[in-house]
């Protein structure tokens, strides 16, 4: 396997890791439910990570505006549009223009909401819109 390939995978492994502990950071958020709600209200969250970058940025209303690469999970395309984002994330480290690898929650489909964002590389973004049998960069030795 190529160094860059190994590379992929970690990451890929590493963010799986992230996307798991999400929804205990939103079930741990939120306050108790009594006891006869709590088996009623089983929630089954949707998660999928994107990669893109900020088109806009709106902290007081806790918007976010990405173009993001192709999404397997939902069967999204290339596309610009609004996320709102959870109360538990910190989005003052962002700004427009900035590359983002995030999760966002679709179980809503009209209201996508980013339950984790993270500043990314320009380089991981391109990796998400080519393929892996397309090698821009090409070849890293073994």
């Amino acid at each position: 396997m190529k160094r860059g390939g190994k590379i992929r995978m970690i990451k890929k492994a590493v963010f799986a890791g992230m996307i798991a502990l999400v929804p205990l950071g939103l079930v741990s958020c939120a306050p108790a439910a009594p006891a006869s709600q709590e088996k009623a209200a089983k929630v089954e969250y949707k998660l999928a990570p994107a990669f893109g970058s900020i088109l806009a940025l709106d902290t007081a209303n806790r918007k976010i505006e990405i173009t993001h690469a192709p999404v397997a999970e939902t069967d999204w395309p290339i596309m610009q549009m609004p996320f709102s984002v959870a109360h538990h994330v910190d989005m003052s480290g962002f700004a427009v223009g900035d590359p983002v690898e995030f999760v966002f929650d679709y179980t809503n489909d009209d209201v996508p909401e980013i339950v984790a964002i993270r500043r990314a590389s320009a380089r991981e973004v391109i990796e998400a819109l080519i393929p892996e049998s397309e090698d821009p960069f090409g070849s890293e030795p073994d």
